[in-house]
C-alpha cells in the first residue's frame, strides 16, 4: 500500500502531456479509449480548451471492439477524419484498456499513413505515467520528425546580425499556466539581447517549427523539453541547457547561456556547475526548506530565493524524469509516505496547496499552484513564475 495516496492528488498522466505538448501544431491527436480520458484531459487538464481550436479526438472505443480487437474500424474512422480535416500529422495516445488489450498501435500507424499518406505516430502512453513523461516523448517526435531542416543560405536571411536567437523547449500550460509567465520570459530575453524563435508548445506560429533549425541555443524551460533538445542537437548541432529566468536568478542564467554559447557546446552534466552535497546542503540550513513540484521550474525558484533570501531551498521532485537534467540537483519522493518522512521537521515548504494535507505542523507554507496538480481549483491564484520569489 505504499504507493496509496490517502490526502495527496495524482499528477496530471501521460495522455494529456501528449496532447498539452501537440496541441497549437496543427496535427491530429486520437486518444484510444471509451471516452474517459478524453474528458479528463478537456476539462482539468486544457486551459486553452475553450479559447484555441484544435483536433483532440476520442476513438469512442466500445467493450466489443476491445475484447475483438477491431483495429479496421478505428484505422477507417480515422482516416475519413484527417481526409475531411487535413492535419499536418496524427497522433495515436494510448490509454490503459488497449494497452491490456495488447493494440498493436505500431502497426496501426503504419497501416494509417499508408493510407493516406500523412505521418502518424504512435506514443506508447500507459495512463500511469506523470505528464512529463507524455510531454517528452511528444516534443521529442516534433524535433525528430517535424522540424524540417533548413534550406542552404536560409540562416541569413532569418537572423539579424548582433542577436542572439533561442528555443524555449517544453513550454505547456500544465508547467506554465496560461497567465503571463510566458510573455514575461519572452520580455525577460528580449532585454537581454535574445530573441526567442519559437516557444515550443505555446504561443506557436505557422513558421515556427521551421524557424527552430535557427536558433543559436535551445534553453529546455522544463524537463519535458529536454528529450527535443537533446534531439535538435543531435540534428543541428544547436547547443542547449535547462533552467528559466526566475527573480534574481536569471543573471546567473543568461550568464550560464552566454558560457553555453562561447563554447558552442551542450552543458554536460559534467561540464555544469557542481551543485551541493546533501551534506553541505544540511550544514547551510538548505534542507530545513523544500520546493515540491518539477525540477527545472522549482530549482530556478530556488536559485531564485537564494539570490535574494541567502539560502536555497532543496528541491524534490514527485514523478519520475525520462532525462537526467544537467546542472539541477533534486530528489525524486514519489510516494506520500515517502514524502511525510522528508518534510517531518522542516521549517518551510513551498508547494501547490494541495500539500497543505502532509507538511508538519508549524511549518511556513507558502503557496505556489501547478495546474498539472490542482488543475482549474487554483488556477486563478498561479503567479507569474518569474515575479514568485521576488
Amino acid at each position: 500500500m505504499k504507493r496509496v495516496n490517502v490526502q495527496l492528488s495524482t499528477y496530471t498522466a501521460d495522455v494529456s502531456g501528449v496532447c498539452s505538448a501537440l496541441y497549437e501544431l496543427g496535427g491530429m491527436t486520437v486518444i484510444h479509449d471509451p471516452s474517459g480520458c478524453n474528458s479528463t484531459y478537456n476539462t482539468h487538464d486544457e486551459p486553452r480548451w475553450y479559447d484555441r481550436d484544435s483536433l483532440v479526438f476520442i476513438s469512442g472505443l466500445s467493450q466489443l471492439d476491445a475484447v475483438m480487437g477491431n483495429d479496421e474500424k478505428l484505422i477507417e474512422d480515422i482516416v475519413h477524419a484527417a481526409s475531411y480535416l487535413h492535419p499536418g500529422f496524427i497522433s495515436l495516445v494510448r490509454t490503459p484498456v488497449p494497452l491490456m488489450t495488447g493494440t498493436d498501435f505500431e502497426g496501426i500507424a503504419g497501416e494509417i499513413s499508408a493510407r493516406i499518406g500523412i505521418p502518424t505516430f504512435a506514443f506508447p502512453t500507459t495512463g500511469m505515467e506523470s505528464y512529463i513523461s507524455g510531454v517528452d516523448m511528444a516534443f521529442t517526435t516534433v524535433a525528430r520528425h517535424l522540424v524540417p531542416a533548413p534550406e542552404e543560405g536560409a540562416a541569413g536571411k532569418k537572423k539579424r546580425p548582433g542577436r542572439k536567437y533561442i528555443n524555449l523547449l517544453g513550454v505547456t500550460p500544465l508547467d506554465f499556466s496560461v497567465n503571463s509567465t510566458l510573455s514575461s520570459m519572452r520580455r525577460f530575453f528580449r532585454e537581454k539581447g535574445y530573441e526567442v524563435l519559437t516557444s515550443l508548445g505555446m504561443d506557436m506560429k505557422d513558421t515556427d517549427l521551421a524557424d527552430m533549425p535557427f536558433a543559436d541555443l535551445n534553453l529546455a524551460v522544463s524537463s519535458g523539453g529536454i528529450g527535443a533538445a537533446k534531439a535538435l542537437y543531435r540534428r543541428f548541432g544547436t547547443p542547449w541547457m535547462a533552467g528559466m529566468p526566475a527573480g534574481a536568478a536569471g543573471e546567473e542564467l543568461t550568464a550560464r547561456m552566454k558560457a553555453c554559447l562561447e563554447e558552442g557546446i551542450s552543458l554536460s552534466e559534467e561540464g555544469c556547475p557542481e551543485e551541493k552535497s546533501m551534506e553541505e546542503r544540511q550544514a547551510a540550513g538548505e534542507e530545513d526548506r523544500v520546493i515540491i513540484g518539477e525540477p527545472v521550474i522549482s530549482a530556478s525558484i530556488a536559485r531564485a530565493m537564494e539570490a535574494s533570501r541567502g539560502v536555497r531551498p532543496s528541491v524534490i521532485c514527485p514523478f519520475s524524469i525520462p532525462h537526467s537534467i544537467p546542472g539541477i540537483n533534486y530528489d525524486i519522493l514519489s510516494s506520500e509516505e515517502e514524502l511525510k518522512d522528508r518534510l517531518a521537521g522542516v521549517k518551510e515548504v513551498t508547494a501547490d496547496p494541495i500539500y497543505r494535507a502532509v507538511c508538519p505542523e508549524g511549518a511556513d507554507f507558502i503557496s505556489l499552484p501547478h495546474e498539472a496538480f490542482s488543475g482549474r481549483i487554483y488556477r486563478r491564484e498561479i503567479p507569474d513564475l518569474l515575479h514568485f520569489a521576488d
